[in-house]
């Protein structure tokens, strides 16, 4: 017999819980094995995808009393940037936030203290200083129209 609105009409089947139960607790450790794969394969991905930050140099950081200037935390010199926010980019370098455009430029404290007191070579430096300048770490050096870049 056929119904138009439901389809065909099967005979009521009775399953004994013998019968049904060991499927619904095979389903139940099949789906927690599949859950625990999932959560397995998430955790070592990301692991593989964020690797460890790099260390701050070697001897960056130290308390007030051993301070040497130039120092970026204790002793900032009197450069145009030395009222800006300061963040510590994990990279190893101070960075002054320009209040306009909101760009990082390095510190030139940070430099100089990497410079002369940590022993990083020029061509560290440079590295290390390459920004996305908005031009704002550029200061006049004299009255001739002529600039110079705050950052060393």
């Amino acid at each position: 017999m056929i119904d138009y609105w439901t389809g065909p009409v099967l005979p009521a089947m009775t399953l004994s819980p013998s019968t049904w139960m060991p499927l619904v607790a095979l389903a139940v450790i099949v789906a927690g094995v599949a859950v625990g794969m999932l959560v397995l394969a998430w955790r070592s991905r990301r692991r593989i995808a964020d690797p460890a930050p790099e260390p701050a140099p070697p001897g960056y950081f130290h308390p007030p009393r051993r301070c040497i200037p130039p120092c970026p935390i204790h002793a900032p010199s009197d450069h145009h940037m030395a009222d800006w926010d300061k963040q510590y980019r994990l990279r190893g370098i101070f960075e002054r936030i320009c209040p306009e455009h909101r760009t990082g430029h390095p510190d030139p404290d940070s430099m100089a203290y990497l410079r002369d007191h940590v022993g990083l070579r020029e061509d560290k430096l440079a590295t290390l200083a390459m920004h996305g300048c908005c031009g704002c770490c550029v200061v006049p050096a004299n009255s001739g129209g002529e600039t110079e870049s705050a950052v060393p």
